[in-house]
């Protein structure tokens, strides 16, 4: 049942993400801003949408939840990973507490 669940949520992602565009493949940036934030408002529904589930005890949207907070995760990595690999460690941490 999980494996079917999360197979649905990959399809819809990938549909909600090339719905109505022109990809040219030589140009495609994978991990672009344009595609992390996708990413990031399709786990935040996904939470939402197991939070407001579960209050009505449909316990099936559930791992919902845990692909959400994984597809978060796992963007908030990488975002980590490219700020510094931008801005060096010192202004790194600087941007971090002064900005």
């Amino acid at each position: 049942m999980f494996i079917i669940i999360s197979e649905v949520t990959t399809l819809i992602i990938f549909i909600f993400l090339f719905k109505n565009r022109k990809i040219n493949f030589s140009d495609f940036n994978f991990m672009s801003v344009d595609y992390t934030n996708i990413l990031r408002g399709a786990a935040i529904i996904l939470v939402i949408l197991m939070h407001s589930t579960c209050d009505y005890g449909l316990r099936i949207f559930t791992p919902l939840g845990g692909i959400g907070v994984s597809i978060f995760l796992i963007l908030s990595g990488f975002g980590i990973s490219e700020s510094y690999k931008k801005y060096g460690l010192t202004d790194f941490w600087r941007k971090k507490f002064y900005e």
